[in-house]
């Protein structure tokens, strides 16, 4: 049996999808930590453990697809004849599996942001309009993903017999719609911030926090960019790319970002000097209103 050949950018891409996952793994490690200790688990948690839960099936189908398919191998080096069925099923389930991630983040982004104490009616209505948004959007797409061709199992016979809808157009349509969503939910938090009474340091060191969340939407750029060339790019070599991986980079760098803020009370910790006698409480579990974490920030 002739081994598979491998190659420095293979190499490269799979330590991608391992330690992409590793990182977004320990810091919703320490998420969950923190927000255990201090009682204020809430659904911002589930939804961001959910993803995380998807990005370790994303990284493991996608090193399969790497594999199967000799992504990241020049075409000289591919062993013919090459049957590519096992690497396009696992393509159709990484599919899947990638469009929820970014949605369930955004949600737990959101859930955190409406547990704000002394947001505005009419504001917390715009975060829960933009929510419902979010999730109608991932369910389609998750509907359209699994039901793109017809028989299914076309999209990985693509000989068979039957239809697919024009996935090209489907594909950058779902990005840009997630481009935009990412758009929203990284500009709430400013609106929500200026209007809140709480320490300007802390008012400015949140919103740097969340700002992180344009470097995911850069990074969803650059997926668009190398997902338009995939579909256009027809040179016998374009399999030795890493555009593949950035899948990866953006799930698991939206996991890290959307956690940060829900990481400061553990940093206060860890940092005295940050703590004052006003701090205490920021995580105010009130049992009386049955709403668990809310967010005091009128300090």
């Amino acid at each position: 049996m002739t081994e598979a050949p491998t190659s420095w950018l293979q190499d490269l891409g799979i330590a991608i999808e391992v330690a992409c996952p590793t990182l977004a793994l320990i810091t919703i490690s320490l998420r969950l930590y923190i927000r255990n200790d201090t009682k204020t688990l809430g659904w911002d948690d589930a939804c961001i453990g959910a993803a995380m839960a998807l990005s370790v099936a994303l990284a493991i189908g996608s090193i399969i697809c790497m594999k199967e398919l000799y992504i990241g191998i020049h075409y000289w080096d591919v062993p013919l004849p090459m049957n590519p069925t096992t690497g396009m099923i696992w393509i159709y389930i990484v599919g899947a599996v990638y469009n929820p991630i970014l949605a369930l983040v955004k949600q737990s982004l959101l859930i955190f942001l409406i547990r704000f104490s002394g947001v505005k009616d009419v504001v917390r209505y715009v975060v829960w309009g933009t929510a419902a948004f979010n999730l109608a959007l991932m369910i389609a797409t998750f509907v359209a993903v699994i039901f793109q061709c017809t028989p299914i199992e076309k999209n990985w016979r693509p000989t068979l017999a039957g239809s697919c809808i024009q996935q090209f157009s489907f594909g950058i349509s779902t990005a840009c719609l997630t481009i935009l969503t990412d758009l929203v939910s990284v500009g709430l938090p400013f609106h929500i911030f200026l209007g809140l009474k709480m320490q300007k340091k802390r008012k400015i060191g949140l919103m740097i926090v969340f700002m992180l969340g344009i470097i995911v939407t850069a990074v969803s750029v650059i997926r668009l960019f190398f997902l338009a060339k995939n579909f256009t790019d027809k040179s016998l070599d374009a399999n030795f790319s890493l555009g593949f991986c950035v899948s990866s980079i953006e799930c698991n760098l939206a996991i890290i970002t959307a956690s940060v803020p829900a990481l400061w009370p553990l940093i206060r910790r860890w940092v005295p000097q940050l703590k004052s006698s006003k701090d205490q409480g920021y995580y105010n579990h009130q049992n009386h209103t049955g709403q668990q974490g809310w967010i005091r920030t009128g300090d």
